[in-house]
């Protein structure tokens, strides 16, 4: 084998050795960064329930202020069969 050979196996195993190191190195960042996003993802869906039962607070709010505001109470009328309907929509749905 010439040393013209030799240094340009000598190169080539080098540059082998930087990318098989570089592709470590992204495996590495590639579990870091779907670590993060499952933590992320976990901290939606959370934020998600607590959005859903805020709403349900505030609803739950809204009527109760309205039953203090004895003069609309057609706008409360409006509100119960609202949630009648929404009620008797899920019952439908859990008998299917």
């Amino acid at each position: 084998m010439t040393e013209e050979t030799q240094r340009l196996i000598n190169s080539l195993k080098d540059k082998v050795s930087i990318v098989q190191n570089e592709v470590i190195s992204l495996k590495k960042k590639n579990i870091d960064l779907n670590e993060a996003l499952n933590r992320l993802q976990i901290d939606f869906d959370d934020s998600r329930v607590e959005l859903s039962e805020l709403k349900h607070k505030y609803k739950a709010l809204k009527i109760a202020k309205s039953l203090d505001n004895t003069g609309d109470n057609e706008s409360l009328k409006k509100q119960i069969n609202a949630m009648v309907r929404e009620i008797d929509t899920c019952i439908e749905l859990i008998d299917e």
